[in-house]
């Protein structure tokens, strides 16, 4: 402590749109194989402890996040569901002892074969009036939810069409809220999605009213139906009516109470199913070493930027050599004909004849492939001189013109 005593700190406040754009930069999130369900997330830091906490509180706020918003709707149609099935049994309970009451308080008696039939036409048309009511108030929430702009659940409708159109609004909307932290409104992508989430509300409000108004005409037709049969009931004895009465509503308080049941305990199942949707397989880790500066990576680059350096400086130098160093050079600068070139001569005295030392050898090869040159040479221009010079003194004329003379008189 006393070495830091007396030290200045400075502190940098960075804005929050500055902290986004850093995230941004230093979080990749990618597929660990392709079209894998598994996700990789990485985040580059100087810290190594702060990556790897950063790392893991972010996806415990998304699994948090992510259960919340697949978990909303089910949990609000559970808790509606639940409140119903109470209030079914409440009136399951005082409708059975409805029953049982009159039965001990009257004789018991058959009730004519009629009286049965109509008893169950009027529970059918009954129970279809109950879920035509039902998916009447269902299609209204829908309808409110979509003006709100609220995510929709598309586990109570029957309608495939309707079904696979709120499931379409809902990618698009999650869809939208991704491109949201990425784009501006104005951005094409978010314009394009825009409209189409439009369209496909559009599409829902049509369905919806045109099922509304079929459920609306299909209620009308109930009634009347139930009406019909509730006239001809009135032909029946008073008891006979009144036991039909208790028994037709003691049954239908039945089934509604069993349709909810099973309701309550499918939605359960899809609630409690929905928590478990993702999860993490690997926490992040600390890690031991380093991700920059690669050293090796950078090795290798070095080491091959160091062999192109080599190679385009030998490629300068031999672009902008002047010097002759090759017979391709004298043809490339000169429209002189070439006859041959002479190796160099290893000798101390260069005023002896080398030919004649060894007839064999490179030198003198080269004296004859210029001997056969400038005879050709000769024969087609009918030359008789050959005129030797050179640059500079001392560059070997007179060796060359006594070399070759002793070449052409050996000939």
């Amino acid at each position: 402590m006393s070495k830091t005593f007396g030290q200045k700190y400075f502190m940098i406040k960075n804005s929050q749109s500055t902290i986004r754009n850093n995230i941004k930069r230093n979080l990749s999130v990618y597929p660990l194989l392709k079209d894998s369900s598994i996700i990789r997330v990485e985040y580059k830091d100087f810290t190594a402890q702060r990556s790897t906490e950063f790392v893991n509180e972010l996806l415990k706020v998304y699994l948090d996040q992510n259960i919340n918003e697949n978990s909303k709707q089910l949990r609000e149609s559970l808790a509606f569901i639940e409140t119903q099935l109470n209030k079914a049994k409440e009136e399951l309970e005082l409708s059975e002892k409805e029953l049982e009451l009159f039965r001990s308080n009257n004789l018991l008696f058959n009730i004519d074969k009629k009286v049965e039939q109509i008893n169950k036409q009027k529970d059918e048309l009954q129970k279809e009036l109950l879920s035509v009511e039902r998916q009447k108030s269902l299609f209204n929430s829908v309808k409110e939810a979509l003006l709100k702009g609220e995510m929709i659940s598309s586990g109570s409708f029957n309608d495939s069409t309707l079904t696979d159109n709120i499931k379409q609004l809902n990618l698009e909307r999650n869809l939208q809220q991704e491109f949201a932290a990425k784009y501006t409104p104005s951005h094409k992508k978010m314009i394009a999605i825009k409209d189409k989430i439009a369209s496909l509300e559009d599409g829902i409000i049509k369905n919806v009213k045109n099922i509304d108004i079929s459920l609306k005409e299909n209620k009308k037709s109930l009634k009347e139906q139930i009406h019909n049969l509730n006239e001809e009931i009135l032909l029946l004895p008073n008891l006979a009516m009144e036991l039909a009465k208790l028994e037709r509503r003691f049954s239908l308080k039945e089934s509604v109470y069993k349709d909810l049941l099973l309701k309550y305990n499918d939605t359960s199942s899809k609630y409690i199913s929905s928590k478990r949707v993702n999860r993490i397989i690997d926490y992040a880790i600390e890690p031991q070493t380093p991700i920059k500066p690669k050293k090796m990576i950078i090795f290798a680059l070095g080491f091959m930027g160091a062999l192109l350096f080599g190679f385009i400086a030998v490629l300068i130098k031999e672009y902008f050599d002047i010097y002759i160093k090759r017979p391709s050079d004298l043809l490339n600068i000169s429209k002189t004909p070439y006859f041959g070139y002479i190796p160099f001569v290893k000798t101390k005295n260069y005023n002896k004849l080398f030919i004649l030392d060894d007839l064999s050898s490179d030198e003198s090869e080269s004296l004859r492939r210029i001997r056969s040159s400038l005879e050709l040479t000769g024969q087609k221009n009918n030359s008789r001189v050959i005129l030797t010079t050179s640059t500079v003194s001392n560059e070997g004329k007179s060796t060359f013109i006594a070399n070759l003379a002793v070449i052409l008189a050996l000939t």
